[in-house]
């Protein structure tokens, strides 16, 4: 092995030779250039290696090729270059080489390998890359893309890329990507055509006709058809990109034939169909003018007609989301919107009446109602939607919104829709709506229906709402009822399982804004939460010495003590952060009584 390394080292010193003479480079950094390469040939002649071995000594031989730029630049040298930087490049291309070979699978390293080539302009050797990565990876179709991409983009090549994409499929049949790709290349190919017609002004010759009447995208799209059949989605991901250019309009007439031949009973196909029919009305605008409800027209008779062909839920959430994609949009005329709502209010009934609304639909109902005022009815619609769909937590708390926002005088029908909530609602779903409860009794300072709260609240099986409750309770009781409620209340909960920090943390906050403070009572709150969250809470653990390293009535002696009890709690991965953070605490301290 040591020869071998030595025979490849003796191998380099014509180079570095060429680098010191030319001022290059040091007699002291091509020694440690040489030493560096010694240790990445011996890590390659291991039984074991690793990719990483592979990608270090290529970054590192990167970097002096960078370097002699550099170098050469600041000089203004330009000589020996085949003697110096070819044999750094060639050393490049063997290790990547080697690399690709023995981790194949490894698709970053392909892709850097053909990167350092087209950083070098190598067309010849990007090629054969490519072609060597397509043979091990020729099922992904992703690859395929990139491979005629660069023949297509970077070579002007078009029949090369053709290739590709027909070998690609020849692997990866069902792939939608790499149909839509293909498609979307053959009309780049179409528009360079014609774009190179317009330059020449002339004709072209029968044998250049086919490419440039768009003749193989429409073939593209069949056999699409015909590869991923009965999936009507993926055929119309063709439709955008058909639009991306100005010269597709009757290859559009026929994409839509192929569309209703195959998929005519489908929910998508019309909603294809009707949203075209908009398209077509907004080109006979002109410049700066508003949809009015007459550009609509066509369309929403197609919707109409649709939701009668095919009564789904499926295809009301269609015929709605279109109306809602309108409402939002700033530019249609006012008056336009208002038709629109009122056709959209309309649908909302029509589908209601065929129960043919999911939970999402009536939560798109009601902000349509609470968009333009109605909010009775939109109470009226959440409550039917709720006896639908009662285990829908959204639903009732929008419903509970509504009460909430009304003021105190609908406290019973507050109280009542949270009890009808609570009811039917799985208790792991449940917090939005005794947050919201919370809430309002708070901002009304109701105490009977607080304490009430609190005594189902606080037992309650759900650990998240009894830790939240016990928390918002202690703070409201100190916020209402001052530091000793607070106190008196903390002896009975903080052994109450189970906990969360933040209730440690809002009675610490309680007991140090008191004047004076109470230093025995906040170590008592940090000790019962390390008997808790002791073993993970670094940062607890940090706060607590802190506490008696600022604090005028802090005990410094205290603490080695805490320090040591924190290293033989905290678990190895929490140790690491607490000794981390403890050194950087110690660092600051130091600087700032310098």
């Amino acid at each position: 092995m040591a020869e071998l390394v030595q025979t490849f080292l003796e191998n380099m010193i014509p180079e570095m030779e060429e680098m010191e003479q030319l001022g290059l480079f040091t007699r002291k950094e091509v020694s440690r250039i040489l030493k560096r390469r010694r240790a990445f040939e011996y890590k390659l002649r291991r039984l074991e290696k690793t990719l990483d071995d592979y990608i270090e000594y290529i970054e590192y031989e990167q970097n002096v090729l960078s370097l002699l730029i550099i170098r050469r630049n600041k000089l203004g040298c330009k000589l020996k270059k085949e003697q110096i930087e070819i044999p750094i490049v060639r050393r490049i291309h063997r290790l990547y080489g080697q690399a690709t070979k023995r981790f194949a699978r490894d698709i970053q390293t392909w892709l850097s390998h053909i990167a350092f080539a087209k950083l070098r302009k190598e067309k010849g050797s990007i090629s054969r890359i490519i072609s060597k990565m397509l043979r091990c990876h020729n099922h992904q179709p992703e690859l395929w893309i990139f491979a005629a991409k660069y023949e297509f983009e970077d070579n002007n090549d078009s029949n090369t890329a053709r290739k590709f994409f027909l070998r690609g499929l020849q692997f990866n049949f069902n792939s939608e990507i790499l149909w839509l790709e293909y498609y979307r290349m053959e009309l780049l190919v179409y528009q360079k055509s014609q774009m190179r017609m317009k330059v020449l002004g002339g004709s072209v010759d029968k044998c250049k006709r086919t490419s440039l009447d768009c003749s193989i995208a429409l073939v593209i799209i069949k056999k699409a058809l015909e590869a991923i059949p009965d999936n009507v989605s993926f055929f119309l991901k063709f439709l955008p990109i058909c639009r991306l250019f100005d010269f597709t309009e009757k290859h559009e007439k026929e994409f839509f034939e192929l569309l209703v031949e195959n998929f005519s009973d489908h929910e998508l196909t019309w909603d294809a169909i009707a949203r075209r029919k908009l398209l077509e009305a907004q080109k006979t605008l002109e410049d700066g003018s508003k949809l009015l409800p007459i550009h609509f027209e066509a369309c929403l008779e197609t919707f109409d007609e649709a939701v009668k062909h095919l009564p789904t839920q499926v295809m009301y959430q269609l015929y709605l989301n279109f109306f809602l994609e309108q409402l939002r949009k700033k530019v249609n005329h006012k008056k336009t919107k208002s038709h629109l709502v009122t056709l959209c209010l309309e649908v909302f009934e029509t589908a209601n009446k065929q129960e043919l609304l999911n939970a999402d639909m009536f939560v798109m109902w009601n902000d349509v109602l609470s968009n333009v005022g109605l909010i009775s009815k939109a109470i009226d619609v959440l409550k039917c939607a709720t006896k639908k769909y009662p285990l829908n937590v959204n639903l009732w708390c929008l419903l509970l919104n509504y009460h909430c926002i009304s003021g105190q005088e609908n406290s019973d029908k507050v109280v009542k829709t949270f009890e009808n909530a609570l009811k039917v609602v799985k208790n792991k779903e449940s917090w939005p709506l005794w947050e919201m409860a919370w809430n309002y009794y708070t901002s009304f300072s109701m105490e009977k229906e607080i304490e009430n709260l609190c005594k189902r609240g606080l037992p309650h099986p759900e650990a998240n709402i009894s830790s939240q409750i016990r928390t918002r309770y202690l703070l409201w009781l100190y916020l209402n009822h001052g530091i000793e409620s607070a106190r008196e209340h903390y002896k009975k909960f903080h052994r109450m399982k189970p906990l969360n920090r933040m209730f440690f943390e809002e009675y610490i906050s309680m007991e140090l804004a008191q004047s004076p403070v109470n230093m025995d009572n906040i170590r008592s709150a940090y000790n019962d939460a390390l008997d808790v969250y002791g073993e993970d809470d670094a940062d607890m653990w940090i706060n607590y010495m802190k506490l008696e390293m600022t604090n005028p009535k802090g005990k410094l002696d205290q603490i080695p003590m805490i320090y040591f009890r924190a290293s033989k709690t905290l678990n190895e991965s929490s140790l690491a952060e607490f000794n981390h953070k403890y050194t950087l605490f110690r660092a600051g301290l130091t600087e700032s009584k310098n």
